[in-house]
């Protein structure tokens, strides 16, 4: 991994000539703030700012798929080892 932000817009910089760099994205109804951040296969990808070692997975196992076909709005996080979390926004109705 980079260990500065300058060494990772070089990373960035050989991976994709002219295209733009996403450095921040947040989701404030999960409460969540991710980094682009290169991973130890030098991937970029979406880590958390709040849990270090998650990212945003791409990966869709088909039994996840089927347990979440019914919540359109959650965000599948993966850490290096392989695990997934599901995030899932939280409403609270008012009565």
């Amino acid at each position: 991994m980079c260990d500065t932000f300058q060494e990772s817009n070089r990373e960035f910089g050989k991976l994709r000539k002219g295209a733009p760099v996403v450095h921040l994205v947040e989701l404030p109804r999960l409460k969540l703030s991710f980094t682009t951040r290169l991973d130890h296969d030098k991937v970029p990808r979406l880590f958390s700012v709040d849990h270090v070692d998650l990212f945003i997975s791409n990966e869709r196992p088909a039994t996840m798929g089927k347990m979440l076909a019914g919540i359109p709005h959650s965000l599948i996080l993966s850490n290096a080892r392989g695990e997934t979390q599901v995030r899932i926004s939280y409403f609270h109705f008012r009565s």
